[in-house]
């Protein structure tokens, strides 16, 4: 089925729309002739919004003005050959003068796409550190675990959970420590939400990436690191290849946040005012609690004491290793008040768990 193009007047809301209801993970963006004008993936609009953009900015702003291409009449084989000799796995179909056609993807050519080696797979494993206490939740939190808590129906972790089984990660450990066996008893080895559990014990306080020296295997591909008081929509397997094709060492999973300031503001020349802006607002990339780790970050992680994601990316920074960012334009909240608490019950009574923060 032909995929229909996006307007180059579209937003980037509605491209990412398009690309979450898309198979080939890609949208085409024409012209009012259909004549190709760019395509879009889910890393052209992330890397937009790292730069300053918005999901209100039109397509064209974001776009591939130059993407892979295939013109019509060419054999799958043909086809198949441009997709692996430029690194791709869709690509739009045109005809001699430029107009779209199709979107193809290797699924759409070869027949044994399961066993072919040519998706990005997904993540070693997922680590989800929820040994926290959660004071600023008090009194919910004298008896539960603030991971425990619910949302809905379920426990902010059990959502995350049921998150990562859908998405194809299917072992995950859990670092415990205050009213670890209340998590523990809950969800056992992992069987009935079909994943294997396996805990990572504290005996005291490890910090937020110390824990990660207590996983007992060395992992063959990246690894995810969630906090436990994460409440979020964001798709993981698209920062598993985000990570990779950026090939970063830690890649952070990063929300906008903005402070508005009620006043103006004066820039000063001395004694005098050189500029008075009226009511700015300062924009900050903030850490979002998930994080991308390559294999050979996980030795770096001291195997005693406390040691924090703050830490580890610091050593990072200092060796020259690479660490990126990578937005999270989907709905996204830590709960760590009863505040956040209450907005995040509220949004997920109205179904409205969806695109937001950028």
């Amino acid at each position: 089925m032909k995929e229909k193009p996006l307007s180059h007047s579209a937003t980037l809301f509605d491209a990412v729309q398009a690309i979450e209801f898309s198979p080939r993970r890609m949208t085409v963006v024409v012209d009012p002739d259909n004549l190709l004008l760019g395509t879009l993936t889910d890393g052209d609009v992330r890397r937009h919004l790292l730069a300053g953009g918005s999901l209100n900015d039109f397509v064209i702003s974001a776009m591939n003005k130059s993407p892979i291409i295939a013109t019509e009449g060419l054999t799958k084989s043909k086809i198949e050959d441009i997709m692996r000799l430029n690194n791709v796995i869709a690509l739009p179909i045109v005809d001699n003068n430029y107009s779209y056609l199709d979107l193809v993807h290797l699924i759409d050519l070869v027949e044994d796409f399961a066993s072919e080696e040519i998706v990005d797979g997904t993540f070693s494993f997922a680590v989800i550190m929820a040994g926290g206490e959660g004071n600023r939740l008090r009194p919910l939190t004298a008896d539960t675990p603030k991971p425990m808590i619910k949302v809905g129906d379920f426990p902010i972790i059990e959502h995350q959970i049921r998150n990562l089984s859908s998405l194809g990660i299917k072992q995950i450990f859990i670092s415990i420590n205050y009213l670890g066996e209340v998590i523990e008893n809950y969800f056992g080895n992992g069987d009935r939400f079909g994943v294997t559990i396996e805990y990572l014990r504290e005996e005291y306080k490890r910090g937020t990436a110390g824990p990660l020296a207590l996983v007992p295997q060395i992992p063959s591909a990246p690894i995810l690191v969630i906090n436990g008081d994460i409440f979020t929509a964001s798709d993981f397997n698209a920062l598993f290849s985000y990570h990779k094709s950026a090939n970063s060492q830690i890649t952070i999973g990063a929300v906008d946040y903005r402070i508005e300031i009620p006043f103006g503001v004066l820039t000063m020349d001395g004694e005098n005012v050189s500029e008075i802006l009226e009511k700015p607002s300062q924009r900050y990339i903030c850490s979002a609690g998930i994080y991308a780790i390559s294999p050979q970050v996980m030795d770096m992680i001291p195997k005693t004491g406390e040691y924090n994601m703050t830490d580890l990316i610091g050593s990072c920074l200092s060796k020259g290793m690479p660490v990126g960012a990578f937005p999270i334009y989907e709905y996204w909240t830590d709960i760590g008040t009863a505040e956040d608490l209450e907005k995040a019950r509220h949004r997920f009574l109205k179904a409205e768990v969806t695109t937001e923060n950028y």
